[in-house]
């Protein structure tokens, strides 16, 4: 029996079928829907409703019968979090409570880069200079021979995270 599944969020809403981290609807453990701004998803409502197994799954169960023409065509509009039929559908699997939330996805990865950012490209006592942006891209390289093969993402190099991440920003 599966207790729980660790995903990061692509592979979570590929496997659950329903929305990515850009949808309006895609928080996984509430109905609420999400703002355009500044390029990125914001979450704003604190109190709305929580997903449930039961609702997901009669969601999915609905996407797998034929519409009738006389519903709302709003209807869709309320919650589109599901966005298919998943392959754990028919294996009765909880897909809502066995899907835990990743941490390192969510918050220390995106805290990080804007931390390291910062001291890059801020003017101050904490800017870093070329040097220790170099020998950081460099460590993070050199561990990656020591990860294991069933690791999916190897460490990128530290300079391009920072160059990619300042492009999506302008």
């Amino acid at each position: 029996m599966i207790n729980t599944f660790i995903l990061d969020a692509m592979a979570r809403s590929f496997i659950k079928c329903c929305k990515g981290q850009r949808g309006y609807y895609c928080c996984e453990k509430c109905c609420v829907k999400g703002i355009d701004h500044e390029r990125g998803m914001v979450l704003v409502e604190m109190e709305e409703a929580m997903r449930t197994d039961h609702d997901f799954l009669e969601k999915a169960a609905n996407l797998m019968t034929p519409k009738n023409s006389d519903l709302n065509e709003n209807d869709d509009e309320v919650d589109s979090h599901v966005v298919g039929v998943s392959p754990l559908f028919h294996c009765e699997t909880q897909l809502v409570s066995k899907f835990r939330l990743d941490g390192m996805h969510l918050i220390d990865k995106s805290v990080s880069r804007r931390i390291f950012e910062f001291w890059k490209h801020e003017v101050g006592f904490f800017k870093l200079s070329n040097n220790p942006v170099k020998e950081i891209s460099s460590q993070q390289l050199n561990i990656a021979e020591w990860l294991p093969t069933d690791f999916n993402r190897l460490p990128n190099n530290f300079e391009y995270v920072l160059k990619y991440s300042i492009k999506q920003q302008n």
